[in-house]
């Protein structure tokens, strides 16, 4: 194995049981690539955490390197913090209470050290009846709506992920409605977002996360759905999840079986624990190498990596999981008949938009039949 993919997984693998030895200092060469993989799988923060712990063997001019990194990702965390307490604060002004989800409460609920786990936004979970009141408080502090607009009216709040904001300095947040988009959205039972939850303090002012089991499962659906090759982090983040004690092994299982989400859990360990050289013990890992996946959820894990181009087709295939005929008929009516002002831009009209949807339709499906 070449010596930066060497360095690099050593880095991921930093704080976990790992039998990777300790390499001389790379080249300058090398640690330019070096820096560019750690940068790309957000591994900075750890970087700077094994070097100082000696896992990592340095040269003056790198260590030099790695100080002025240091500095910035502080520079960045402090900021976000701001942002953070800002944030609340004006959401709790309309009456919104939001929770802390993926990168800050990951970093400062699951990791040794807060500072190992870089991330460079805010993910903030809100219940759906307050979604609205939540992208109103965005637009008043002046942070600009990122990508498509809502499709209709009331759209984003029975049916959106999420919606990302851009603010002034550069930072973005994204005001969560669910923890996954498309089919698999439908199978998430919002209630025990809100059931059980964790706690932090920030500054002396306390702030929501998730449960240890349901922040768990949703750094699953990151790790499972997210980037192919799995990014480094993510799979750090679910590793790092199964060795917490408070986590309970049986309690997530349940979970994944209640939202039927068992492929999902599957899928990111077994991805995770083999992406980093770490030995974990955990019955998860064994639970993972053990199952067989339908092979039509087997299918909607492929809408989501790549395999199959999102559209009409994951549309569909959302509206199959879906209960209630009203809320199917909610969800076409956005999918056939979307606001002219979503598109403007994008679309010559309705007839242009729906030959685009029909063709993409077209395409062969690999979703089995229910």
């Amino acid at each position: 194995m070449p010596a930066v993919q060497l360095v690099l997984l050593r880095v991921a693998s930093h704080g976990l049981p790992t039998s990777l030895p300790t390499q001389s200092p790379l080249t300058p060469a090398q640690w330019q690539l070096l820096l560019q993989e750690a940068s790309r799988h957000r591994l900075l923060g750890l970087l700077v955490a094994a070097a100082a712990s000696g896992n990592v063997a340095l040269t003056d001019d790198q260590a030099a390197d790695l100080r002025r990194i240091a500095s910035v990702i502080t520079a960045h965390s402090m900021q976000l913090q701001a942002l953070l307490l800002t944030t609340v604060a004006a959401l709790a002004d309309r009456d919104v209470s939001p929770v802390v989800l993926k990168g800050f409460a990951a970093a400062t609920l699951d990791y040794a050290d807060p500072t190992w786990r870089q991330f460079g936004d805010l993910d903030l979970l809100v219940r759906p009846e307050e979604f609205d009141r939540a992208v109103a408080a965005m637009i008043a502090l002046g942070y600009g709506r990122r990508g498509r607009p809502e499709r209709r009216p009331g759209y984003d709040s029975r049916y959106a992920k999420d919606v990302t904001f851009l603010v002034p300095n550069g930072s973005s947040i994204d005001i969560h409605r669910t923890l996954v988009s498309g089919p698999l959205a439908e199978r998430v039972d919002l209630r025990d977002c809100w059931a059980q939850q964790r706690c932090f303090e920030l500054n002396g002012v306390s702030f929501r996360a998730l449960s240890d089991t349901t922040r768990f499962l949703s750094l699953c659906f990151h790790a499972a759905l997210g980037d192919h090759p799995i990014r480094l982090l993510s799979a750090r983040d679910v590793c790092q999840g199964l060795v917490n004690p408070a986590l309970d092994p049986q309690d997530v299982l349940e979970r994944a079986g209640s939202w039927n989400c068992e492929v999902v859990v599957a899928r990111a360990v077994t991805a995770s624990s083999s992406a980093l050289p770490v030995q974990l013990n955990t019955p998860l890992i064994d639970w993972a190498a053990k199952f067989r996946a339908r092979p039509r959820d087997e299918a909607l894990l492929d809408m989501y990596t790549g395999l199959q181009p999102p559209g009409p087709r994951r549309d569909w295939a959302t509206v199959r999981e879906m209960r209630g005929a009203r809320r199917r008929l909610g969800f076409i009516a956005g999918a056939v008949f979307p606001s002219r002002y979503y598109l403007e831009g994008r679309y010559s009209g309705y007839v242009d938009y729906w030959r685009q949807q029909l063709s993409s339709l077209r395409q062969p499906s690999d979703v089995p039949p229910t």
